[in-house]
């Protein structure tokens, strides 16, 4: 079973990735557990407690505490008045719209939505001051990736979850640390690539629309550095705490209860935990065991952190990251038992790195936003004629981060 299990979860990642199959992962993932589970012995019971319920309410929470921000634009308005005032600082702006877009995801929540903003945000500036628009939309998207990084992002849930599981204790504020250096290293790399530092400040951007923030918006920042603050410092769990912090927001007016749950993403957090589902099963029944004995025979204490942030990347190329660590973070604890000196925490936070590194190809759903918003913005000739070459970045830094963690930093972050 233990073959069958890691074949199961290569097959739903093939399908995964295959257009021409309409069914959802995470759905899949449940069933294909489901059923591997029941010719296992399995009984009703302990199938469903593979479903990671924990972690589908700390996904819910977050997302609900983000949908209320996202509705009063509270977030997105704080990225427009950087913007606004920055915008003249031209070599600058893929920064600016880097570091935009991890503010934009404090709230947590799904990074999706918020990534849509910030590329199109990024590909509206390019044109106004004549920037790269693959460079800004590339900059915005890893700016909302790394937010998701933070203690209370469904990214960083997802990989302390899986890490937990393992029996691999991970701060959350490491997995912070650690994106933040592998990304702003890979931001500038694509900077350099794409001869960000050439461009010519000659034009202004002045944000358009009301920039003023409300009591709404001051509200909704209190209850986001609140929900922080009790979840580091305090015992609540965080699913609690977000789900409180966004019935709060909704009783004092911040945002519409209904549409707020409206806005919450069960896609994701279905394909989020359905995945989940089957690779604890797998992990249950050897699989990665199995992988992990495979891959100790070829590596030792310096390659750990490369190839798992590779074999992450690879996977992250025609799926989500989310999903990319989740099957290669179970691997680590069989490496870490049959390698000696491989740091366990180190290991994760490579594997956590690497996975978001193709995020921007035009494969991957960032990728994805990335090149339809250049569509929408320059003409579909010019989305069309960048295909190669927005691939092509998104494989050097897949190389660039796994260098990044054979120099050891990751072991140093924990």
């Amino acid at each position: 079973m233990a073959l069958v299990s890691i074949l199961a979860v290569a097959a739903v990642f093939a399908i995964g990735a295959s257009k021409k199959i309409p069914i959802h992962l995470g759905i899949l993932a449940i069933a294909v557990a489901a059923a591997l589970s029941k010719v296992s012995g399995y009984d009703n019971k302990e199938i469903i407690a593979l479903f990671p319920t924990t972690l589908f309410l700390r996904l819910m929470g977050t997302m609900l505490v983000f949908s209320v921000a996202k509705i009063n634009g509270c977030f997105e308005l704080l990225a427009r008045k950087l913007t606004s005032r920055l915008g003249t600082k031209v070599k600058l702006m893929p920064f600016i719209l880097f570091f935009v877009g991890i503010l934009i995801m404090s709230g947590g929540g799904a990074v999706y939505a918020p990534m849509a903003l910030m590329v199109s945000i990024g590909i509206t500036l390019a044109k106004e001051v004549g920037g790269n628009p693959l460079l800004y939309g590339i900059a915005g998207a890893y700016g909302t990736t790394i937010g998701a990084y933070l203690p209370v992002g469904s990214f960083c849930l997802t990989v302390c979850s899986t890490a937990e599981a393992g029996g691999i204790t991970v701060n959350p504020w490491s997995v912070f640390i650690a994106g933040c250096v592998g990304y702003l290293i890979a931001v500038s790399v694509v900077y350099i690539l794409l001869g960000g530092y050439k461009a010519e400040s000659h034009s202004d951007y002045k944000a358009s629309g009301n920039l003023v923030f409300t009591a709404k918006h001051y509200l909704t920042f209190i209850a986001v550095i609140a929900m922080f603050v009790i979840v580091m410092f305090g015992s609540l769990d965080l699913a609690f705490v977000s789900i409180i912090c966004s019935v709060i927001l909704i009783f004092i007016g911040c945002a519409n209860g209904n549409e707020a749950v409206k806005n919450v993403s069960l896609s994701t957090i279905m394909m989020v935990c359905g995945m989940s589902m089957l690779i604890t099963f797998c992990q249950h029944a050897g699989g990665f065991e199995l992988v992990s004995n495979a891959l100790s025979s070829i590596i030792n204490k310096y390659t750990a952190g490369p190839v798992m942030s590779l074999l992450a990347s690879i996977m992250s190329l025609f799926t989500v990251a989310s999903l990319a660590a989740q099957a290669v973070i179970p691997m680590i604890p069989g490496v870490v038992a049959n390698v000696a000196d491989v740091n366990a925490a180190g290991t994760v936070l490579a594997a956590a790195v690497g996975a978001a590194a193709t995020c921007i190809g035009p494969l991957s759903l960032g990728g994805a936003f990335i090149s339809t918003s250049i569509g929408q913005t320059f003409g579909e000739d010019m989305a069309a004629g960048l295909f190669s070459k927005q691939m092509g970045i998104a494989i050097i830094e897949m190389f660039v981060l796994a260098i990044v963690a054979l120099t050891g930093i990751f072991n140093l972050i924990v």
